[in-house]
Order: structure tokens, then sequence, then C-alpha cells
């Protein structure tokens, strides 16, 4: 019994020996970097600058370390290699995902299921095209202006007239939320959406986290967030499918209708779990980036009072060249 452990201690260390060699002789084409702890990787830095508000200095700072623009590291336990600059921007975005994938954090794909998101190759292409239209200039002009301007006026009476002061981020972030959801499913319950918004909040918070899925950790409430909503949006789609098939009425023209009623190239439609997926994801994709822009014109506005009078002055010449209850156009914009 004695030797038997011996030699299967034995024939455990070659192997690790082995591997130790096999896997360096297989780093040997890659960039310079670090992979950092085991395990950890360089994940908490990386979370650090994250939650500072300074996510950009984790990548120059190893650009300037290293002095290269393509780097290697371990992050949120995967190991993966960071292009930067214009000629790898490029290389990444034109070679169809035949040579890299971009890389989406466990969280992320965890949290988005069967999206775009998590999508690639051919899948991600039909995926696309089905989506394009609802993100065009063409669809803006004619689907989504009217009630953009509408509810933008609403939420101005609501949140800021009268006020002499308010937290703009939070603000803008609600009106963002509501408008994604009015646009992609119709939804204009003001409790629903306070509801729904409160669970997506906590969803965000566990986008990029590390996917510890145990009670109390950040990720564990985002993925019980996201099952609510998951079920509420299911709930949704189902609800518009029996209303589509029983033709009650004519569907709304939204991105929901939209992904019920087409197929794809291929003749193939959407299951509801995956309409489901891809609305979240698009509410996800618009929301945050569409809030901290809006965020920062406001900022900057403040900050630079010549601007901020030019663009003033704009918005009153296309104000007072629309008669009565004319709406914006796209000329306007």
């Amino acid at each position: 019994m004695t030797l038997a452990v011996y030699l299967i201690f034995f024939a455990s260390l070659v192997f690790f020996f082995n591997l130790i060699i096999k896997n360096s002789r297989k780093s040997s084409n890659l960039p310079p970097g670090s992979y950092g702890w085991p395990v950890i990787g360089e994940t908490l830095e990386f979370l650090r600058l994250n939650r500072d508000g300074r996510p950009e200095k984790f990548v120059k700072d190893r650009m300037d370390k290293y002095q290269s623009q393509v780097f290697k590291t371990s992050v949120l336990g995967e190991k993966m290699i960071v292009l930067c600059g214009p000629a790898a921007n490029k290389f990444l975005f034109a070679n169809g995902n035949r040579l890299v994938t971009v890389w989406r954090p466990s969280s992320v794909r965890q949290l988005l299921g069967k999206s775009l998101t998590n999508s690639n190759g051919d899948e991600a292409k039909l995926l696309r095209k089905m989506l394009y239209y609802f993100v065009s200039p063409d669809a803006f002009s004619k689907l989504y202006i009217k009630t953009m301007e509408l509810s933008t006026q609403q939420h101005i009476k609501n949140h800021w007239q009268g006020k002499e002061e308010l937290k703009v981020f939070p603000t803008v972030k609600l009106h963002t939320f509501d408008l994604a959801c009015r646009l992609f499913m119709s939804l204009e319950d003001p409790n629903f959406i306070s509801k729904f918004f409160n669970l997506f909040n906590i969803f965000l918070k566990g986008v990029i986290s590390i996917a510890l899925n145990f009670p109390g950790t950040t990720f564990y409430n985002a993925k019980r967030a996201t099952n609510t909503i998951r079920k509420e949006l299911l709930l949704i789609v189902k609800q518009r499918r029996e209303a589509i098939e029983q033709k009650s009425d004519s569907p709304p023209q939204d991105l929901l209708s939209h992904l019920l009623l087409f197929p794809d190239e291929n003749g193939k439609f959407m299951y509801e779990l995956e309409v489901a997926d891809n609305i979240l994801m698009m509410i996800f994709a618009g929301h945050d980036t569409t809030s901290v822009t809006i965020t920062l014109v406001i900022k900057y506005l403040a900050e630079l009072p010549h601007v901020y009078e030019n663009v003033l002055q704009e918005q009153k010449e296309i104000s007072s060249s629309k008669g009565g209850r004319e709406y914006l156009n796209w000329d306007d914009i």
C-alpha cells in the first residue's frame, strides 16, 4: 500500500512537471504581460480601478509597463490578450470572429443568457440583422422621435421643474430606462417600470463582477434579480404572442413585435426565452451608456457657459420654427 501511494505521488509529480513545460512552450508566442496571482490573476486591481471610475488606467499602466499595445493578463478567472490602438481594433472587428473573439466575463455570459452578446459567428450575424433596424436612423425618425419627445417632456415636468437642485445621473438613468421600456416593449405602467428599474439596478451591479454564486455576493444578488426580470419579460412576451395570434388588435410597432413576427434568413423564429434575453440585452446596451453620455453633456454645458449659450440659442431657433404642436423630426435632430 505504501509503495502504491509513493508511485501515485511520483507519477503525479511527473505529470505536473510535464504540464508546466508544455504550457511554457505554448506561451512562447504570447505577447508580454503577466497572469498575476494563481486563480485570482489581476482581477483585484481591475475591479478596484473600475470601482474608482478609472478602468482605462488598468490598460494604460500595462501599455506603459510593457511598451506594447498588445499584452496578456488574467481577469475574472480567464486568461486573455488585450488589444489596444486603431490597428488592433481594426483587426479585431474586421476578422468576423474567425481568428479572435471578443471576450465576455463569465458574469456577463451567465446574466445575459441567449442574447446577441453571447453569440458568435453566423448566429451573431443573423441576430445583428434582426436587431439592426431598431437601432438605425430610419427607426429613430419613424418610430422613436415622437415617443421620446413626449416622454422627455413628462420626465422634465415630473423630476426637474421646480427643483433647485437634483442629482443628474440617477434621474437620467430612470428616464432612459423608462424610454427603453416604452420603445422596445410599449410598456407605460409607471408602477411596473419602477419595480422593473429597481431589479435592473441590482442586475447592473453584477454584470462586471466575480461570478461567485452564493448568498451575500454581488453576483448572487444580480442573478436572483435577473431571474425575476426574465420571468417578467417572459410573461410580457407570452401575452404579446397570444395577442398577435388572436389578432384582436394590430400589435405595437416595437422590438418585441418584430422579434415575434419575423423569422431570420433561415425561416427560424426566436424562442420566447431568446426574445426575452435579447430585449434585456438591448435595454442593458442602451441604458448605461446613454445615461452617462447625457450626464456628461450636462456637466460640460455647465462648465462651458459660452457653449451652453450657443446650444440654447440653437434650441430656441428650432422651437420657434415649429408650428403649434408639431413634433421634432429628423432634420431638427
